[in-house]
């Protein structure tokens, strides 16, 4: 099959255009020439990349439109299990979710540590899968994290961190790495899992320099507050009224002075049809989006701000106590 035009994404079976959804062919019918020319290959090359782009769009173009629905994917995986399920390449990990959920803390921490397949036929998908502008934005949070927290640091000689669903604790080992002294930081995740892999990679810095916290953010109780809480990745899997009810929660947590910092996929996110076709689904939010929940939450305007990594991708809404 030849890709149609992404201005008119028809599906085409038996060499024409189809018109109602019953008169569709299944899914890997469509997608199967495509898919064995990719395969015979050993994979995507680089100067392959915009028309594997081209390919996820039109695939989230045609459930856009009815054609097929997000229902059908799996048909896809089925009919190429040695390359979409398996936890053998990036986005067999993320359809398989071997814990239980999308982008959990194993998934993200390959994205950190360019993790690629072992097995020569698979890894030239992973190559490709790291250079989406996606998995590149969730590289660049953990360089902003560690930016940010050692601004924070300089500015207040010290400082205490609540890492709100801290996943892999990669970013708070390569924290520490930089600047062991004046930083100590509580670890809190709902996947003891998550708690245990952060463990083995932070073990051999500064002991007694993190803490780790097993319990749901959402009915998590200190004794004591923080000068940051940030949460990186938990945001965008909430709806609008848990995300208002967590960040009221969290400001309460933090100390006068301090201030609680929101990762949130934005809606520029070129990389979302890829993401869906693995069933990896967001809560994509504008930066005006996160500014009316902050308000929402109870701050004035003049508290909140919103960034971004160099990619654009990943938005970090800032609320000051």
């Amino acid at each position: 099959m030849r890709m149609p035009p992404l201005a008119i994404p028809v599906p085409v079976g038996n060499g024409k255009a189809v018109e109602k959804r019953s008169d569709f062919p299944p899914l890997p019918e469509v997608v199967a020439e495509f898919m064995q020319e990719m395969l015979a290959k050993g994979g995507p090359e680089e100067t392959d990349y915009p028309r594997l782009d081209g390919w996820f769009s039109a695939l989230d173009e045609w459930i856009a439109r009815g054609f097929y629905k997000s229902e059908d994917l799996p048909s896809v995986w089925r009919a190429w299990p040695e390359l979409f399920l398996t936890t053998d390449t990036l986005q067999g990990f993320v359809i398989s979710r071997p814990h239980g959920y999308a982008g959990d803390f194993e998934l993200i921490d390959r994205m950190y540590t360019r993790w690629t397949s072992p097995n020569s036929a698979l890894a030239r998908w992973d190559a490709y899968a790291h250079a989406r502008p996606a998995c590149q934005s969730v590289r660049n949070r953990k360089r902003y994290f560690i930016d940010t927290m050692l601004a924070l640091h300089g500015a207040n000689g010290s400082i205490r961190i609540l890492d709100v669903g801290s996943g892999p604790g990669r970013d708070v080992r390569e924290l520490l790495a930089r600047r062991p002294d004046g930083i100590e930081v509580d670890c809190l995740d709902q996947d003891a899992r998550a708690l245990e892999h952060a463990r083995r990679v932070i073990a051999d810095l500064v002991p007694g320099r993190v803490r780790f916290i097993h319990a749901n953010a959402l009915r998590f109780a200190a004794s004591e507050t923080y000068d940051v809480v940030w949460s990186a990745g938990l945001f965008d899997y909430l709806s609008d009224r848990l995300f208002v009810r967590l960040l009221t929660r969290l400001l309460r947590l933090t100390r006068r002075g301090g201030e609680v910092i929101v990762g949130n996929f934005g809606e520029d996110n070129p990389s979302r049809p890829y993401m869906e076709f693995g069933h990896w689904f967001l809560n994509h939010r504008s930066a005006e989006h996160l500014t009316d929940l902050a308000l929402k939450a109870g701050v004035g305007p003049e508290q909140v701000r919103v960034e971004r990594e160099p990619e654009g991708i990943n938005l970090f809404l800032r609320v000051g106590k």
